[in-house]
């Protein structure tokens, strides 16, 4: 069933103003795209297949974990991106609540530094900037 969200959410990553590779993607006949479509249905997909991972955890190993996750923290479609980090930040916060207390710790004190709110309250920032104290302290 994972196949069913994750297959079409991969296929339209580069389809967001290609109306003829949306139509394939989802079997259309043609007669065009509706502006934002390929953008909703992604974060549709991306939405039920994080729900089905929350519920799941043979699901989510078998879209190889939160590196996928994380690799769509660099996706271009920004709900897409944000999303992920949310799910990031939740299954950090449940599941290694020691290590996302201390990393939060040190993100506060970075955005006191920077005179930054937004680092704490947007959750795609704070899982960046998360991965980012992660990558300058060599954690995992």
């Amino acid at each position: 069933i994972i196949s069913l969200f994750y297959g079409p959410l991969m296929q339209l990553e580069g389809a967001a103003s290609d109306d003829i590779a949306l139509g394939i993607a989802v079997g259309s006949t043609g007669r065009g795209n509706i502006p934002g479509a390929t953008s909703d249905i992604r974060a549709a997909l991306l939405l039920l297949l994080i729900g089905k991972c929350t519920a799941d955890p043979e699901a989510l190993s078998e879209v190889e974990g939160n590196e996928f996750f994380r690799g769509l923290l660099d996706d271009t479609d920004s709900r897409v991106a944000y999303y992920s980090a949310a799910f990031l930040l939740k299954r950090m916060m449940t599941e290694e609540p020691d290590v996302y207390q201390r990393m939060l710790q040190s993100l506060i004190s970075k955005a006191q530094q920077c005179n930054n709110e937004k680092l704490l309250e947007n959750p795609y920032l704070q899982m960046r900037g998360i991965l980012q104290l992660s990558n300058d302290l060599g954690v995992q």
